[in-house]
């Protein structure tokens, strides 16, 4: 944790990087102190994002209580969830009484490369499939997607690549409104007044490049990247699903998917209301804990996909013949519920 002086409360700033010396490096260079060995508390395996988010915000309290003032950097580790962090400290940060030092969020910062985003999303991509184990991808898609600044170590020394300017493109796409900066901008983000806001946390989550492609009004992004929007009322039949997963969704069909995310129903599981995530090759339908009868949860299908020569139309259709015939409409939950379901069961390891 770096430090530098100033007056009338605590401006926390949060760095991560799939590299911890990279991340490392960044965070001194934002906070303007020479590098340093990673702060004393790093979460661990034992400590999931949640419980490390509550001990941080509390000992941030407890310092700002004893006279802390300035701006606080805080490094975690590759592994660490950030948007979960960033809203529990946000959460417990926004209790605080009036009258005490008011700690908030400032900034925070996903640290990659060119290099790693080629690899990560284009250079290892195969389809969504069932025999990807390397979440790596998703992890750099999430630390991309929930950043107020995205800085790339190698930005300046690929002007005019093309396979670049496909990177650059991804994490725009990723992260609409994110400041995209070199290293070597790094410093002068300390010059950026602070806007005190106590949900900084929760609007960097609230727009984030999935959910603002699924806005009603949004305009279809236009360039290398594109992205295809799919909705439809009915739920998935999930033994058809699964099997368009390892087939149909294949770069050589329906071209290369590099990331989709959004809300699906599977009618097996019509009680809940199941998260679609993909980047690279993996894929992983999970629960959301959203009740399927909730006035708030959606109705149907809401998947973004944003990919590289994408058709589509052979997208659309691959996914729309997974959906409920009318026939299996009629029948109703109780005969959905016997349908086949190669899908892990929530609750356990949802990966596929």
């Amino acid at each position: 944790m770096q430090r530098i002086g100033s007056r009338g409360g605590v401006a926390v700033t949060l760095v991560s990087s799939s590299d911890m010396d990279t991340a490392n490096l960044v965070a001194a260079s934002f906070a303007g102190v020479h590098p340093a060995a990673p702060g004393r508390r790093i979460e661990t395996d034992h400590e999931d994002s949640g419980d490390f988010a509550l001990h941080l915000a509390e000992g941030l309290c407890e310092r700002a209580d004893a006279g802390l003032r300035g701006e606080s950097v805080i490094v975690l580790e590759p592994a660490a969830d950030v948007m979960e962090i960033a809203l529990v400290c946000e959460f417990v940060l926004t209790r605080r009484d009036p009258h005490q030092t008011p700690v908030v969020i400032r900034e925070v910062i996903a640290v990659s490369s060119i290099r790693e985003i080629l690899d990560r999303f284009l250079d290892r991509v195969g389809g969504p499939n069932e025999t990807a184990v390397d979440d790596s991808a998703g992890r750099l898609a999430e630390r991309l997607e929930f950043a107020s600044t995205v800085v790339l170590t190698d930005l300046d020394d690929s002007p005019g690549h093309a396979r670049a300017a496909l990177a650059v493109e991804l994490v725009r796409r990723l992260n609409p409104q994110a400041l995209l900066i070199g290293v070597d901008r790094v410093r002068s983000l300390r010059r950026v007044p602070l806007r005190r806001t106590e949900t900084r946390a929760h609007r960097i989550g609230a727009n984030m490049g999935w959910q603002l492609a699924l806005a009603p009004d949004a305009a279809p992004p236009t360039g290398l990247i594109g992205a295809t929007i799919f909705r439809d009322p009915r739920p998935f039949h999930p033994e058809r699903l699964a099997k368009a997963v390892a087939s149909d969704l294949s770069p050589d069909r329906i071209g290369t998917i590099l990331r989709s995310k959004g809300l699906i129903r599977l009618a097996s599981r019509p009680d809940s209301v199941g998260s679609w995530s993909s980047a690279g090759d993996l894929l992983s339908i999970d629960p959301t804990g959203m009740p399927s009868w909730d006035a708030d949860s959606p109705v149907g299908q809401e998947i973004v996909f944003f990919g590289h020569r994408l058709d589509a139309d052979r997208l659309t259709e691959a996914l729309g013949d997974c959906l409920l015939t009318a026939d299996e409409l009629i029948a109703g939950p109780s005969a959905w519920k016997t349908y086949a379901d190669p899908f892990p069961a929530w609750g356990a390891d949802h990966s596929h």
